[in-house]
């Protein structure tokens, strides 16, 4: 369902406004009804994907969802997640700093390393570094169990600090910018020679 959801939102932005709508107006009506929560956050996911504003729109209808679902499933966090990553490019840099708090507070919730790796992916995507750095340093990096494992991580903890730097700071922090990326391809080549050994 998701790919038909996804096209017809990217060939129609009067459907993806009415599904998304729907979708949180039977959340927010239907008290006790998880399954309907689900939907709206399945749907606020994929909506953010293709039209970030509408679902930037929705910000407060989605802040008081996310109050009646307590305490969410990784899954559901998840959702949250990508339906927030989106709006976050569209906004200014002060509020979109007031969404990282939100994002920071849901990824803590998150045990699972894989789903985590998958949120830095999509943060990478996204172009929220701050985001791929913090779990990257904070929480990947740490429970490593390969050396392989921890180079690949490190060279992209590097690079989302760097471009982390870059979007802060601009033109002024290019030479360090430079000196995290040399890093980075440093690791890599690291990488490399350990493959190079195993082989």
């Amino acid at each position: 369902l998701k790919p038909i959801l996804t096209t017809a939102s990217r060939q129609s932005k009067t459907f993806a406004f009415n599904l998304i709508s729907c979708a949180l107006k039977a959340a927010l009506d239907a008290k006790e009804t998880p399954a309907a929560r689900k939907i709206a956050l399945q749907t606020s996911s994929i909506v953010s994907q293709v039209h970030p504003l509408l679902t930037h729109n929705m910000l407060p209808d989605l802040a008081r969802l996310y109050e009646q679902i307590g305490n969410p499933t990784n899954d559901l966090i998840i959702h949250q997640i990508y339906a927030l990553l989106p709006c976050s490019i569209l906004l200014e840099k002060g509020e979109s700093s007031s969404l990282m708090p939100n994002c920071n507070s849901l990824v803590d919730r998150i045990d699972c390393h894989w789903t985590l790796f998958q949120i830095v992916r999509r943060s990478f995507a996204w172009g929220c570094f701050e985001l791929s750095h913090r779990i990257l340093s904070s929480r990947l990096l740490q429970k490593c169990s390969t050396q392989r494992s921890f180079f690949w991580l490190r060279s992209l903890s590097q690079i989302a600090n760097a471009e982390n730097t870059l979007c802060n700071c601009g033109t002024s922090c290019i030479s360090q910018c430079l000196e995290l990326l040399n890093s980075a391809y440093s690791t890599i080549c690291s990488l490399a020679a350990v493959d190079g050994q195993d082989g």
